[in-house]
């Protein structure tokens, strides 16, 4: 990357506006889907009821709350039908109202309020310019290292202005702030092929990220799930630097240790989607108290806030009632008259020292986003296991089998139902291995685009044009290897410009194979469905390609369907390519080939014998097995057409998966 770096000017890139923000009566619906299908999502159980708050510039917020039984299903007497529910709705909403505030992961959710960052009413664009979002679920590439990780982030998400020079030492700053210096050349890892670095160093490298462009406020989904006592104490530590720079942070915390807990500075309780209490945390033992619910001594705060909120099965209604007694008593409490008249008053006041923030959804151009995406997506491939060594052991393997297997055949009737079988092998492992390959691994990826493009960081043509491009070169020496292997080994037409056609065909059917592995990879989107629905989709299209089934065996009215077939048109070719130039072959009263494809002996009977073919020419093999009845550039036209069509049906599928919010 060194090569990457200029000697501008230096830029800005520590400078950032500290912002407060506050939401005001805030609801939150579920969307349900109903049987039929024609029918809109209607409003499902309430999640968030009414909820109101404010944390300024500097903060630290932590969202508690606890997990209450809801049912799946609800039924609407007025159409007398049942409505299924997406999601078992069992927290206290405190992800929820997150999601909320950043304005992400909203599209099975009907939203109800108002957002303002620093007294300005906030949209999407004005939110996602001026906060990040560490989510609970850490997601990486494992191939890279962090370094690797955290320029190329640096490249699609800080501003363009910015040289990349200097991009270079915010990295060195953020890591050397977040400890990751003795990790920076590190795989981050985390797949079944290596390790990588440990949970503690993947949840850094989630910060590191995020505040590589100085946002101004940082949501952080259960940020210490999943760390020990001592890592969560750690990572909360960096919160609070964070928050002294000058940042808004908020939290959502599950299980923390007292010493984690105390160290934040406000705390949020949510039971049932409403506030049993939000102020400073230090102030929520006196609130509990004073509505006759104390702390033992000696006891975690966090722990005594969950079970007093918790609903205990065989116990919902007596539970029940007293949430709703402690929300009831805040909702009236002073603590709540004051936060509600800090927003009132803050209704009515004016910055007009606060710069107005960027909102643009990407902060660099198309250029510099196919530029870093073409670098990480060459990376990688490279070193991606299942699609390099594993891909090419693979071809080199089944080639030497399959050339052990049909070694040496000869032009007679016996070699005439061997090779084309060889053929037609050749058409299956094209197709299926590089299918499968793509699948295994573009599924595992599709969650980080769709973080990654929501975080505005490129577009999707470019992540899926930049895939395609760096996948190329793998995908042209697979087979390569396998034909260079196979194809004189098997004694196919002797002929280097026959081996030359052979290639071309079977890189075409690679990239067949590839197309088919992201329609079904888009379309599933999951790594085990897609492997399950692969096969069983594949499976008629092989038996149109024309060696199993003679095409002209085919019904009428399923005959335009040998047309979407891929081995159709790549069987027609590598068979013309073998048999068109052959113009004699051994025809004895030994072997003649029936009209099914069997060998008839001169001993079996005269009904046998009359039903015999003997093939004289390679001609004659392909007028039996109804092939080269059409110009070859059809097929090479019908390859490219299903190749373009497939990637360009993937394509949509993925814009439409990436508008999900």
């Amino acid at each position: 990357m060194s090569s990457m770096l200029s000697s501008s000017e230096p830029a800005l890139f520590n400078s950032f506006t500290p912002a407060s923000i506050s939401w005001h009566n805030v609801n939150v619906w579920a969307k349900c889907k109903t049987r039929l299908w024609f029918r809109m999502p209607q409003y499902g159980p309430q999640i968030i009821k009414n909820v109101s708050g404010r944390i300024n510039a500097g903060s630290t917020l932590a969202i508690m709350g606890a997990r209450f039984p809801s049912p799946f299903f609800s039924f609407d007497y007025s159409n007398f039908s049942l409505i299924f529910i997406d999601f078992d709705f069992s927290g206290a909403g405190k992800t929820t109202l997150l999601n909320v505030l950043n304005a992400r992961n909203l599209s099975n959710f009907y939203v109800d309020g108002v957002i303002k960052i620093n007294d300005q009413l906030a949209d999407i664009d004005m939110i996602t310019s001026m906060s990040a979002y560490v989510q609970q679920e850490d997601l990486f590439l494992p191939t890279l290292t962090v370094r690797e990780h955290l320029v190329f982030q640096a490249l699609v998400r800080m501003d363009s202005k910015i040289s990349d020079h200097h991009k270079i030492i915010r990295i060195n700053q953020v890591m050397q702030e977040l400890s990751l210096e003795k990790c920076a050349e590190t795989r981050i890892g985390g797949n079944r092929y290596f390790k990588g670095i440990s949970g503690g160093e993947l949840k850094r490298l989630s910060f590191a990220v995020e505040i590589l462009t100085n946002p101004s406020i940082m949501f952080c989904d259960e940020p210490t799930s999943g760390l020990d006592s001592f890592m969560a104490s750690n990572l909360v530590s960096i919160i609070n630097k964070l928050a002294r720079s000058g940042r808004t942070l908020i939290c959502t915390i599950h299980q923390p240790s007292s010493e984690t807990f105390e160290m934040f500075q406000n705390l949020l309780l949510l039971a049932d989607g409403r506030i049993a209490y939000f102020g400073e945390l230090k102030d929520a033992v006196r609130h509990f108290s004073s509505i006759g619910y104390r702390c033992p001594e000696n006891y975690n705060p966090a722990d005594f806030y969950v079970q007093e909120l918790a609903v205990i099965p065989g116990r919902e209604l007596e539970c029940r009632k007293k949430i709703n007694r402690i929300c009831d008593y805040f909702e009236k409490s002073f603590l709540n008259q004051k936060s509600n008249s800090v927003s009132i008053r803050l209704h009515q006041s004016s910055f007009s020292t606060i710069r107005k923030p960027k909102l643009s959804r990407y902060k660099v151009g198309r250029w510099q986003q196919y530029s870093a995406l073409t670098w990480r997506s060459y990376l990688t491939v490279l070193r991606e296991p299942a699609l390099t060594y594993v891909r090419l052991s693979q071809a080199l393997i089944n080639s030497i089998v399959i050339a052990l297997i049909f070694h040496g055949q000869n032009y007679d009737q016996r070699g005439v139902s061997n090779i084309n079988g060889a053929l037609f092998l050749l058409l299956v492992n094209m197709t299926m291995q590089n299918a499968f390959a793509v699948i295994n691994v573009f599924c595992s990826e599709l969650p980080i685009f769709i973080r990654e493009h929501n975080n505005g960081m490129y577009r999707v043509d470019a992540y899926f044009f930049c895939k395609n491009l760096a996948e190329i070169p793998i995908f042209v020496c697979i087979p390569i290897v396998f034909v260079s292997i196979y194809y004189y080994a098997i004694n196919l037409y002797p002929s280097f410009d026959s081996f030359l056609y052979c290639m071309v065909v079977a890189i075409l059917l690679s990239a067949c194979g590839v197309s088919f592995g992201y329609l079904i990879s888009c379309t599933c989107r999951n790594t085990d469905v897609a492997l399950s629905f692969g096969p069983p989709l594949v499976m008629p299209l092989q038996l149109l390609g024309g060696y199993f089934l003679n095409t002209k065996s085919i019904p009428s009215f399923l005959r335009w369907t040998q047309y979407l077939s891929w081995f159709y048109y790549g069987f027609d070719l590598l068979a013309v390519n073998q048999w068109d130039k052959i113009s004699s072959m051994e025809c004895d009263n030994d072997t003649n080939i029936t009209r099914n494809g069997t060998i008839s002996r001169p001993n079996q009977d005269a009904a046998s014998k009359s039903s015999g073919v003997c093939f004289r020419n390679g001609q004659q093999v392909l007028s039996f097995l109804n092939l080269g009845n059409h110009s070859e550039w059809i097929d090479f036209f019908g390859l490219i057409l299903l190749i373009v069509t497939m990637r360009f049906i993937a394509f949509l599928t993925l814009v439409l998966l990436s508008r999900r919010r």
